[in-house]
């Protein structure tokens, strides 16, 4: 089943917002489909660049629509592995979202894709995320993702993180520690 057309040709960012928020829940997704619509992320950076302010928790956030966008498919993603698990175990569609996550031009839009990894990557995600924790459009996202994966190699890399200025963050470390402590005691 080919990603919709609108992903490589819609002009108005609404329609493309819309596309992606029900790519997650339609369709028997392949991997070739997967890997298609990442491919389609390339260009959105130049053609999707309005700014939007939004207020999270008392902080005024710039966000630009190609990162918003960028954003939401890899919510999309996240959705579509959990219905189709097969999904979880290609190499090529993890080796296509790493390269999203390492890619500066999408901004706070990899913040999802980051999140991906920790849920279905598994292990060999691991050394990207620490990689992450130096970006800090994703720095946040990669912490949370290595809670998950209970990564305890990288206790030296996330410990200043307890001492973020953003809360969430502060609380993500803490659940870090918290997580690895317990693997190890097992």
């Amino acid at each position: 089943m080919p990603i919709p057309s609108t992903f490589t040709e819609a002009t108005e960012w609404e329609v493309l917002d819309t596309t992606i928020r029900t790519f997650g829940d339609t369709g028997d997704w392949t991997e070739d489909d997967l890997l298609a619509a990442l491919h389609a992320t390339g260009n959105w950076p130049e053609r999707f660049t309005d700014p939007f302010t939004l207020e999270y928790r008392g902080e005024h956030i710039t966000w630009y629509r190609y990162e918003s966008l960028v954003w939401t498919l890899g919510e999309s993603f996240r959705r579509v592995m959990l219905r189709i698990r097969r999904l979880r175990r290609q190499e090529r569609v993890f080796e296509a979202v790493r390269a999203v996550c390492l890619d500066r031009r999408f901004g706070k839009g990899r913040e999802s894709f980051a999140m991906l990894l920790g849920h279905y990557g598994g292990p060999a995600q691991i050394p990207t995320l620490i990689g992450l924790l130096d970006d800090t459009d994703v720095s946040g996202h990669a912490v949370y993702a290595l809670r998950l994966l209970g990564a305890s190699e990288a206790a030296d890399r996330v410990r200043p993180f307890l001492n973020s200025h953003k809360t969430w963050v502060r609380q993500q470390a803490r659940k870090y520690f918290q997580k690895i402590e317990i693997v190890a005691q097992t």
